[in-house]
């Protein structure tokens, strides 16, 4: 995968849009979505359809992997318990996740397993979901300052120049290199940021230092204050971010280099090598991965850099977030270059 090579051009042609830029809707209420994925649990806080809708989408992929994924909304979740279930089967991931939607909105418990045979979805909806306090709610939090913290989006920024559409990739460890006007492209000039929905906004330089190197963090593989760790995710190199407080899954093998910045060795680049079915107890545990951007100028990728060299926009003129081989920071950006934007959230105490 991560060999090959999109002989594009055109980068400038998305840079410098705004009028065609839909807004996307917002939800009349959030989602606190409460999901299990092969028995661990998380919780996520929705705004916008769009990210529910890409949820929903890491679902079904969590289920084509053999896991087997249940879900419910606290904030609808039904009282009490009842042996009364729905059950729904389809070949079609769009029909799967209507249904979806469906059982959630009535606030039922959602199961949903994948026949590779067949290629069959199948759904189960039980109305016995537990109703814990809306107001409270585990999600990962990463600090970027002593007194303030954030969440990450769940994909990188993504454009379709035909549209004029804008989306979060279905997976984190989704990465593009495209620059036709008729495809999507996950790379941006630094003056081409496009938020979706006023919530999202890109970490200054000094925040994404403070994330890198300051933070106060869990230990994880024997290190202290575990901030990040060089690793391939379903063959893409890239960065793993982990929150502030994390429990690194037991089933999936623990990692080296931690907190290695590359300046002495590259210790973890290769080594740690996630399947997507592990990167999917890893993500379930909290942690953001940045994959490697194949940097583009001038709509040509290049090439020395497909093993995954990521450079990601802050909001600080001509600044970005940087992994490679050989290096973990903050540095200047490449300009012209097109480079990738990863959305955070800031946290607001209730």
């Amino acid at each position: 995968m991560k060999n090959i090579l999109f002989f594009l051009t055109g980068l400038t042609a998305i840079i410098g849009f705004g009028a065609c830029e839909p807004e996307p809707p917002q939800m009349q209420h959030v989602r606190n979505i409460v999901y299990t994925v092969d028995e661990q649990t998380t919780t996520v806080q929705l705004f916008t359809e769009e990210e529910f809708d890409a949820l929903l989408d890491r679902f079904c992929d969590y289920a084509e992997s053999g896991s087997s994924v249940s879900f419910y909304n606290a904030n609808r979740a039904t009282k009490g318990a009842s042996k009364e279930s729905v059950t729904y089967s389809t070949s079609s991931r769009d029909q799967m996740k209507a249904w979806m939607r469906q059982m959630e909105d009535a606030g039922k418990t959602v199961t949903v397993t994948y026949d590779s045979g067949t290629g069959t979805y199948h759904g189960t909806a039980y109305a016995n979901a537990p109703h814990p306090d809306p107001d409270i709610v585990t999600v990962p939090l990463f600090s970027v300052s002593a007194s303030h913290q954030v969440t990450f989006a769940t994909g990188n920024l993504q454009y379709c120049a035909t549209t004029g559409e804008y989306r979060m990739a279905a997976a984190q460890y989704i990465t593009l290199c495209v620059t036709s006007d008729t495809s999507w492209t996950d790379l941006f000039g630094q003056d081409t940021v496009h938020h979706l929905g006023t919530d999202w906004r890109l970490l200054t330089r000094e925040e994404a230092t403070y994330l890198l190197e300051m933070r106060f963090c869990s230990t994880v593989a024997g290190v202290e204050n575990a901030r990040y760790v060089r690793a391939k995710v379903a063959d893409i190199h890239g960065l793993i971010l982990f929150p502030d407080l994390f429990m690194w899954p037991d089933s999936v093998a623990l990692p080296v280099g931690v907190n290695n910045n590359g300046f002495s060795t590259a210790e973890g680049w290769d080594d740690n090598d996630y399947s997507v079915a592990d990167w999917q107890q890893i993500e379930a545990a909290g942690a953001v991965f940045l994959p490697g951007t194949n940097l583009c100028q001038y709509g040509y990728m290049y090439t020395e850099y497909a093993d995954g060299m990521a450079a990601y926009w802050t909001s600080t003129p001509g600044k970005v977030l940087v992994s490679g081989p050989s290096r973990v920071g903050t540095d200047d950006g490449w300009i012209p270059d097109g480079h990738a934007i990863r959305y955070v959230r800031d946290v607001v105490e209730p």
